[in-house]
């Protein structure tokens, strides 16, 4: 700005935005819904009404969903990275997500916790420790047996997790209609049998998202 610039900055961080910007121009669906001359006269909130082009709704206090009963329990699950990487990926991981909880796991990029996620769904092996979904041991599982026990996963890279890039939109759906399909077109990395009687609660079953 000293130097006579013209910054243009297009970020969703409302606060960030505000604490940059000398005029604030927002747009929805292609089109200016309005411009701000001055930031300091509007908030965060009113910000994002104008973004989402209505009220925000208010957080309200609620009875917790939360139950005791177990869904997953991860174990001390640990993960050796190998003579290149020359320490664990994880070490003596152990946490629990009961029915009608969500768990936030929280850290840096890079730090174990796509491979925690990985194990949990049966992409990769733990070197140590168990995988239970229910009271059942999954640890040895594969993809195919987990998605069958109608467990969920929303990749963070969906090019190279979620989809089949040359295949056609049909080819696509697959996956999300049937877990059978979806261990057709995705095999797990382990060939082992599926196991003779495993049945969950589909609904209750859980869902990782990254």
């Amino acid at each position: 700005k000293r130097e006579g610039l013209t910054v243009i900055f297009i970020s969703h961080k409302l606060d960030e935005v505000l604490s940059v910007a000398d005029a604030i121009t927002v747009i929805r669906r292609g089109t200016t819904v309005t411009t701000i001359d001055d930031p300091s006269t509007i908030g965060s909130r009113q910000l994002a009404e104008l973004m989402v082009g209505s009220e925000l709704p208010t957080p309200q206090t609620e009875e917790s969903t939360v139950t005791d009963r177990e869904v997953l329990r991860i174990d001390g699950v640990s993960l050796a990275g190998g003579a290149e990487v020359g320490r664990d990926l994880l070490s003596d991981i152990s946490l629990t997500i009961h029915a009608g909880e969500v768990v936030g796991i929280a850290g840096v990029e890079g730090n174990g916790q796509q491979e925690l996620v990985e194990i949990a769904m049966g992409m990769r092996e733990p070197t140590a420790g168990r995988v239970l979904l229910g009271e059942t041991d999954v640890s040895d599982w594969g993809v195919r047996e987990i998605r069958e026990a109608g467990v969920g996963y929303i990749p963070a890279d969906r090019h190279r997790q979620g989809m089949l890039l040359d295949a056609p939109l049909w080819e696509n759906r697959m996956p999300a209609l049937s877990p059978p399909a979806f261990a057709q077109v995705i095999p797990s990395a382990r060939n082992s049998p599926v196991p003779p009687s495993h049945t969950f609660d589909r609904v209750s079953a859980p869902t990782f998202l990254f």
